[in-house]
């Protein structure tokens, strides 16, 4: 597609259309987009069919949807890169009178109003758009291609404005994080730090991002950054480099950054963490008094996750505990599996931790 396909394309798309396009740039979830058109997430699904068909993107079945709106957004950012900073959805007017001067064919759900539109404001709009600095570190290619080429040269002087820009970004980094999109999740929180690089909470999403993305060095750097910051993610932060270096095999250096910690945190959900991993790093090391006692103390805070207790099995194991391990076996599974249906954030240890208990347990049934 050239340049004018792209603007006939663009053009012929009704009103409801390009406000769901600008939606869409915007990060918003099929969800979001549905409760702000008062409509349905199918009606939502079939808008972008119809948006991807008008740029010549076939978008028929639903687990490519996603690679779609990339793609959508790589011909934006080609050939009409100012949509990517306008976050305006079209006024109601603008689809009420384009849509009664139509045509309607009431049998297609997107002629059919519901609810009009409601005017609002995201991330990194401004009255003065002379006012918008956008500053960006270095960021994988798939992403830097979506970001508006004016955009790179100019900066915002106001540290509020910044900081706001940040946590609308952050904010839309994560749940595009929770709906398992990484690759989306990491272009917004790399603009979020763009913004506020001393933003904590930002660079720890950002490399459980990176992790889910199975770039782990870029993980590391960004935890490494988040537990110099100010905030509640620092323990968060040191929880999962020490994570990491235990799946590394180093498990001193890992038994070292957690100790510190458990002595200061409060959090009850953070303290179980510490506590597992510290489990799990002294397991590697055949010290399995310190293992269990650690495991323990994370199960006395909280007693249906099933890591401690996969754990805590094999810990159980090693000292030839058979009866104990199977019980400790038993019970992960079963909270694990009260977990489904599964995010798509799953730590992979679990997966294999969770194998391991259907072989002890089918071995002993049998």
């Amino acid at each position: 597609m050239n340049q004018e396909e792209f603007e006939q394309a663009f053009d012929r798309l009704t009103p409801r259309r390009k406000d769901v396009l600008r939606r869409v740039l915007a990060g918003e979830t099929d969800d979001v987009i549905a409760k702000s058109l008062g409509i349905g997430k199918a009606t939502v699904r079939k808008y972008i069919e119809r948006i991807c068909q008008a740029f010549g993107l076939e978008n028929e079945h639903p687990e490519v949807r996603r690679s779609k709106r990339f793609e959508v957004a790589k011909l934006v950012a080609k050939y009409k890169p100012e949509l990517l900073g306008d976050r305006t959805p079209v006024t109601a007017n603008e689809v009420a009178v384009a849509e009664t001067a139509s045509t309607k064919d009431m049998s297609d759900p997107e002629t059919v109003v519901t609810e009009l539109p409601q005017s609002a404001k995201l991330a990194g709009q401004v009255q003065d758009e002379s006012e918008v600095v956008w500053q960006l570190p270095a960021m994988p290619q798939q992403n830097r291609e979506l970001i508006p080429k004016a955009a790179l040269n100019q900066s915002v002087s106001d540290e509020h404005k910044r900081k706001q820009f940040a946590k609308n970004l952050n904010k839309l980094g994560s749940e595009n994080y929770l709906d398992g999109d990484f690759h989306s999740a990491a272009f917004y929180l790399e603009w979020a730090i763009a913004f506020d690089p001393n933003f904590g909470k930002a660079h720890y999403n950002l490399g459980s991002t990176y992790e889910e993305l199975r770039k782990l060095e870029l993980a590391c750097s960004h935890y490494q950054v988040a537990t110099k910051c100010k905030g509640s993610t620092v323990d968060d932060a040191i929880n999962n480099l020490a994570r990491l270096e235990i799946l590394e095999g180093n498990n001193v250096a890992a038994i070292k950054r957690l100790l510190p910690s458990l002595k200061r945190v409060k959090d009850a959900s953070v303290k179980y963490t510490l506590h597992k991993n510290l489990g799990w790093a002294y397991f590697q090391q055949n010290q399995y008094l310190e293992a269990e006692h650690h495991l323990r103390k994370a199960i006395e805070l909280d007693s249906f996750r099933a890591d401690a207790y996969y754990l805590l099995a094999q810990v159980q194991e090693a000292q030839k505990d058979k009866e104990s391990a199977y019980s400790s076996w038993e019970k992960g599974l079963k909270y694990d599996l009260d977990k489904e249906p599964e995010v798509p954030w799953r730590l992979p240890e679990l997966d294999v931790w969770r194998t391991q208990a259907r072989q002890r347990l089918n071995a002993v049934e049998n």
